[in-house]
């Protein structure tokens, strides 16, 4: 069993071991079923949990979660046989006292199904593997964001910078190539860092102005 005072857990799913893989429907039968196992043995004084590689992060999986917990990174198996029984609905059942939270999930997570069930006190969002969000979502977020990272995001725009949270201090958005100087006018007061990685539609001269 695990210490009951424990506080921050980093678990990594990969398999070093030297002996020959297994077939990859095994692997994540191996996966899903360790990581149901370990969900329940948490001690409810975890804060902190890292679980990577991870094959199979269900549903069940996110309610079984500590309910102390503040910081959650989540991030998937990429390969091949890679599965997901994680759901839009599931991400209600996060735990309300998180204040950062890290995905880079294979999912078909909706942003409008999951931004009005983030924790509301959450300070650092950062979603990689992100395709299905829209400019409106962004009224969703938690008001007390300070740091927000998404990707890809390609159907972005500038009218989703004037649904951010004031607290915004940092953007990033590695995906869109939608944006325009007139963000420069929707930008957060408190934003002092921001990566959009695309500025195509920028000519040089406001290149210059925006923030490092």
């Amino acid at each position: 069993s695990l210490p009951s005072h424990l506080k921050p857990l980093e678990v990594n799913m990969r398999d070093s071991s030297r002996e020959p893989a297994a077939p990859r429907s095994e692997q994540a039968s191996l996966n899903r079923s360790i990581l149901g196992k370990l969900l329940p043995m948490l001690p409810s004084t975890l804060t902190s949990l890292s679980v990577t590689d991870t094959r199979h992060v269900s549903d069940t999986c996110i309610s079984q979660l500590p309910l102390g917990l503040r910081f959650l990174r989540l991030v998937h198996f990429t390969g091949k046989g890679a599965s997901l029984g994680f759901t839009s609905a599931g991400l209600k059942n996060l735990p309300k006292g998180l204040t950062n939270l890290q995905l880079s999930l294979n999912s078909d997570v909706d942003a409008s199904a999951f931004f009005p069930f983030l924790p509301r006190f959450l300070d650092t969002l950062d979603f990689n593997r992100l395709e299905r969000i829209k400019d409106s979502d962004f009224a969703d977020l938690p008001r007390t964001l300070t740091n927000l990272a998404l990707s890809p995001a390609k159907d972005l725009t500038d009218q989703c910078i004037a649904l951010l949270p004031l607290s915004v201090t940092e953007f990033t958005c590695k995906g869109s190539t939608h944006f325009t100087p007139q963000l420069l006018k929707l930008l957060p007061p408190r934003l002092d860092r921001l990566d959009i990685r695309s500025t195509r539609n920028f000519p040089k001269s406001t290149r210059a102005t925006l923030p490092p």
